[in-house]
């Protein structure tokens, strides 16, 4: 759709389709993970995921731990069609450096159940 002229809507062909779906959803460069460290615009530091695009990945995590001046980051790592990573990412405020000390990629989710207060 136009964005100036709302009411007005195109058609695409499927091979365009095809094109607009591989552009937006591919994965390719994604390999391991693996940050960039980059400021925000306000000043925050913020770790970016090398290889995949914005928007395409969510992060989650827990309490930051600070052990001889680096800040350790456990994180749930989300991208793709139902991929995910725990880590564990360190970050050295003295270089803004941000480096993945180790992780673990989830990779049968489905065969995890929660059963009488556990998972198995």
């Amino acid at each position: 759709m136009d964005v100036r002229e709302t009411h007005i809507g195109y058609t695409l062909t499927k091979e365009s389709t095809a094109e607009m779906k591989k552009i937006m959803f591919t994965e390719s460069s994604f390999t391991a993970l693996g940050f960039r460290a980059e400021r925000n615009s306000i000043g925050d530091l913020v770790a970016k995921p090398i290889g995949l695009s914005e928007n395409n990945y969510s992060i989650s995590g827990g309490p930051v731990v600070k052990l001889q001046g680096i800040l350790y980051h456990t994180i749930h790592f989300f991208y793709g069609d139902h991929n995910a990573i725990n880590a564990l990412v360190a970050h050295d405020p003295s270089t803004d450096e941000v480096y993945v000390k180790w992780s673990d990629e989830l990779s049968n989710s489905e065969e995890i159940t929660y059963k009488k207060g556990k998972w198995i």
